[in-house]
């Protein structure tokens, strides 16, 4: 390689590295439309002038009519290739047209997965869906329980052919630019040349996964709050040398679910006892992993445990969890007008008068089996903690809304 093509070498990485640069601050502008919109018009032109680039250099390097041929001829068939040549067209002459894209507003209300949608404008700010929201909920206290998703959808008209998902289009476009950057940059480096290309292949971008969630009580965004546990020998060994062994009655390790869920319901008492506190526990079975996975919901609110139970129930097919226990704090309502008032009116339930606290373990699998064990507990002036026994019972899923979801991913019907 001489002086002149080690330049030129050089000047096609800086322009490659200028299209990661703007394809990553186009994700980062997702839900700033104005500000996504000018990344995406910038990394059209940056991708086609990539090309341009190129093709003014071919004087200058031997042999890349012979090299670059087959590459052309891969452009000229792929379709998302060739929406950047005539997007890049259209937006010299017309701008970009979002005519077909959209912003979507998606409330998820309550256990049962009761949905409201409304549609609105692409160029529609987060901050002017925050303010819906407020609105929202001042008219319908109930909401207050609610999360609220923003979904934005864009989509770049042109030359009236099939249109185009933008986000996940140029993550491909940026993905076969730079599969054309490494062939090139071996080419230069050794003189060889591919004479049938392999497939470019670019995992695709669910645009779903680019959603913003609110809590409607606040505005707040939700941050996800699991906490995967995998077994740490050194922190067990810290805590059974600073609080001795945690020696239980029931076998935790029981296949059999009644032996389990006492033991479960054991080893949180004991928690409860030492910590005064509890976080609870989900252990799910994957038969897609073939293991038991262990998490830690971190939810405060009824709008968090809604939230966290339908993205759950999402990955019950995902992951093919087909059985799991669940393991935590709760509260024992007598009286039932005043719960439903105060769902209506946004309130939380741990605000309801004459409360009683229990701890409560859960096994539910995708026959419908629902069995459960509540352990009331009371506070004594000593600060002991005194817990009440309590045996397993054989539920439904009728009545155990909580879980709604997770049952329709089953297929159940509640």
């Amino acid at each position: 390689m001489n002086k002149d093509e080690r330049v030129i070498l050089q000047e096609v990485e800086l322009n490659m590295r200028k299209i990661r640069s703007i394809f990553s601050k186009l994700m980062d502008e997702y839900h700033r439309p104005v500000d996504f919109v000018a990344q995406a018009d910038a990394l059209i032109q940056a991708l086609r002038n990539f090309t341009f680039f190129l093709q003014s250099k071919k004087n200058s390097i031997g042999n890349f009519d012979e090299w670059y041929s087959p590459w052309q001829e891969s452009m000229r068939s792929n379709p998302y290739m060739r929406f950047i040549v005539e997007m890049r067209n259209s937006i010299v002459k017309q701008g970009i047209n979002t005519a077909k894209s959209h912003a979507l507003i998606v409330l998820l209300t309550d256990y049962r997965q009761t949905l409201l949608e409304r549609r609105l404008d692409v160029y529609t700010t987060t901050a002017e869906i925050r303010d819906e929201f407020s609105k929202l909920t001042k008219k319908n206290p109930s909401l207050k329980h609610a999360t609220g998703e923003i979904h934005r959808l864009y989509i770049f008209n042109y030359a009236k052919k099939d249109d185009l998902e933008v986000v996940d289009t140029l993550f491909y476009c940026t993905v076969f630019i730079r599969e054309l950057f490494d062939d090139f940059k071996e080419f230069m480096n050794t003189g060889s040349i591919q004479t049938e290309l392999p497939n470019v292949i670019a995992p695709s971008i669910d645009v779903g996964d680019l959603k913003m969630t609110f809590r409607m009580r606040d505005g707040r965004e939700v941050e996800k709050n699991v906490i995967r546990v995998k077994r740490n020998e050194k922190a067990i060994k810290a805590y059974r040398e600073k609080h001795g062994d945690l020696k239980l009655e029931h076998d935790y390790k029981s296949e059999d679910v009644h032996e389990k869920l006492l033991a479960n319901v054991e080893l949180a008492q004991k928690f409860k006892q030492q910590f005064d506190d509890l976080l609870p526990s989900l252990e799910y079975y994957s038969t897609t992993l073939n293991e038991w996975v262990m998490i830690h919901p971190m939810v405060n609110s009824r709008a968090d445990k809604i939230l966290f139970w339908s993205n759950f129930a999402e990955h019950v097919i995902e992951y093919g969890v087909d059985k799991f226990y669940f393991t935590a704090d709760g509260w024992m309502v007598s009286d039932k007008e005043g719960l439903d008032r105060a769902i209506r009116t946004g309130k939380e339930v741990s605000t309801l008068p004459n409360l009683k606290e229990c701890l409560i373990a859960y096994y539910l699998d995708c026959s419908g089996r629902v069995t459960t064990i509540q352990s009331l507990y009371a506070k004594q002036e000593d600060g002991r903690i005194v817990f009440q026994e309590a045996e397993p019972e054989e539920g439904s899923p009728a009545h155990n809304a909580m879980f709604s979801a997770v049952f329709a991913a089953w297929g159940i019907k509640v």
